[in-house]
């Protein structure tokens, strides 16, 4: 079975460079318009990991994490947050709310790929 990644972003460049990625990877990529309909698209899409990315105010971020942890659908769904400009202290709220993990400033694809199977990978013996 091949796992899917709902890419949530802002920034539509971001999503698109994250969906190439995610598909040149072998996953299946579906997509959010916007971190704030994260939850609607987890609920229908059925991801196996959410990339969700950091807003301003951190407690933007942290409120549709919490929805999604709070959710049966959702809360095992590894949620992995991404940001370009972290601030200290943004990767332990995030961790503390329920992130699986958290990608600060000058994270690679490389990475990002790794953390994706690291977040699947139990998941995969379901």
């Amino acid at each position: 079975m091949m796992t899917k990644v709902l890419v949530a972003h802002d920034d539509v460049g971001m999503t698109r460079a994250l969906v190439r990625a995610a598909t040149d990877w072998g996953f299946e990529s579906v997509t959010a318009d916007s971190s704030r309909s994260a939850f609607a698209a987890a609920t229908a899409e059925n991801p196996d990991v959410i990339l969700l990315n950091l807003k301003r105010p951190v407690t933007d971020t942290l409120a549709i994490l919490s929805t999604l942890k709070a959710h049966p659908y959702t809360a095992s769904v590894p949620v992995i947050i991404l940001t370009t400009g972290d601030e200290p202290g943004d990767g332990q709220m995030c961790m503390e709310a329920g992130a699986f993990d958290f990608l600060g400033d000058r994270w690679s694809l490389d990475q990002l790929r790794q953390r994706v199977q690291a977040a699947t990978s139990p998941r995969q013996s379901k």
